[in-house]
């Protein structure tokens, strides 16, 4: 995804605010001769949020490239039993630990610490030829609940008879979750099916008029990202209303940042770092960094919310 291009641009505009980590490190603990700057660790993290984790990782390598950073993208039930089980230090997640995990870390006397470093959002996305690229919360919900299973029942522009395919990522995937618990996903709908990735949902949908597929948008938001700018020339990313019966265009909205942050659009999740590192480490110094200003500037540019920077939203006035 040419990260390491958009690396150099992010180093170059904010180099000066690299600092900070060498300066911390100087008072680090050592885990087995490691520092917040040298060492390996791994870390894991649900792949819907492979893009913004990977710049992340190669722009904090760039800097410090005696650190060593493997990074493995799972479902994220896979990726949370991964974490429990101490293969490695550091998961991103879409939820905090729960309470039987947290029980398990006091028992064996250690408490993860939880950084909520980003605001994400679902996507939805049809094919470019799909006439019904505005939907309504409601609609969303006859389609995820499989009551109403064909297009030209929607209700919408689309007069197909086809039915209507619901693909996902990966099976136990933070995007499955999020359907299942916020829009009581019916698991009986024969409709449904998991493409293995993010990318291969967007693959699906391009090529399948009949489709509607669920992303996470980090996939299809970096505006400078040439990979995700030709997944939006395959795609169409749908406009999305909380109202139930939208009387104009201008009741949707799609996952952009500033809806994001103002809470219009209604479909979206914060994103954790969750460390279990018991002393000051690699993973203390790469949680420091994701957290900073720096780190925060590259989720900004990713499409992501931040969860400290802020957002300036610009408003458009039409001059009579």
């Amino acid at each position: 995804m040419l990260y390491k291009m958009k690396v150099m641009k992010l180093l170059n505009l904010y180099f000066a605010g690299f600092t900070f980590i060498s300066l911390f490190s100087c008072n680090s603990s050592v885990i087995d001769k490691e520092t917040t700057t040298t060492g390996h660790i791994k870390i894991y993290a649900d792949e819907s949020f492979a893009p913004i984790i990977n710049a992340e990782v190669e722009a904090y390598k760039y800097s410090y490239p005696e650190a060593t950073i493997n990074q493995s993208f799972l479902p994220e039930d896979e990726a949370i039993q991964a974490f429990v089980k101490d293969t490695a230090r550091i998961v991103f997640l879409t939820r905090e630990l729960n309470d039987a995990e947290k029980k398990y870390f006091t028992s064996i006397k250690l408490e993860p610490k939880t950084t909520h470093i980003a605001t994400d959002a679902i996507a939805f996305i049809v094919h470019p030829q799909n006439p019904d690229s505005l939907l309504s919360t409601f609609q969303i919900n006859e389609i995820t609940q499989a009551k109403t299973l064909v297009w030209n029942k929607l209700g919408g522009k689309n007069k197909s008879n086809e039915k209507i395919t619901l693909v996902f990522d990966q099976n136990n995937s933070s995007n499955i979750r999020y359907a299942s618990e916020n829009l009581k996903l019916n698991f009986e709908n024969k409709q449904i099916f998991a493409a293995g990735s993010n990318e291969k949902v967007i693959d699906y949908v391009s090529s399948h008029p009949n489709a509607i597929g669920v992303i996470g948008v980090n996939w299809v938001s970096d505006r400078d990202d040439t990979t995700a700018l030709n997944f939006t020339k395959k795609i169409k990313v749908v406009g999305v209303s909380s109202q139930e019966h939208p009387s104009t265009e201008l009741d949707y909205f799609q996952p952009f940042q500033a809806y994001i942050a103002k809470g219009i659009y209604p479909f979206t999740r914060k994103l954790y770092l969750i460390s279990r590192e018991p002393k000051t480490g690699l993973g203390t110094g790469l949680s420091a960094y994701i957290s900073s200003d720096i780190g925060q500037k590259i989720i900004l540019k990713s499409g992501l919310l931040p969860a400290t920077a802020p957002i300036r939203i610009v408003k458009f006035h039409k001059q009579e």
